[in-house]
C-alpha cells in the first residue's frame, strides 16, 4: 500500500493519497508501515503547497498551511 500511495503521489493524485493515508493511519498498523504512509502523505502536502505557490498570484497562506501540515505529520 505505501508503494501505491507513492505512485499516486507521483502522478498527481495528492488528494487521494491524503484521504487514503488518513484512513490508514486510523487503523492499527505496524510502525514501519505507518512511517511509509506518513512520508507519502507529507510528499503529497508538499506537492499541493508547490501548486499553491505556482498560482498567479501565489497563494502564500495556503502554501504555508500545507507545508505546516506536512511538518506536523513528520514530527
Amino acid at each position: 500500500v505505501p508503494g501505491a500511495l507513492c505512485l499516486l503521489q507521483e502522478v498527481g493524485e495528492n488528494e487521494v493519497v491524503i484521504q487514503i493515508g488518513q484512513n490508514l493511519l486510523a487503523e492499527r498498523l505496524p510502525k514501519p508501515f505507518k512511517q511509509d504512509i506518513v512520508l507519502a502523505m507529507a510528499l503529497a502536502f508538499v506537492d499541493l503547497s508547490r501548486d499553491a505557490m505556482a498560482l498567479s498570484p501565489p497563494d502564500i497562506i495556503k502554501g504555508c498551511e500545507l507545508l505546516e501540515r506536512a511538518l506536523k505529520l513528520l514530527q
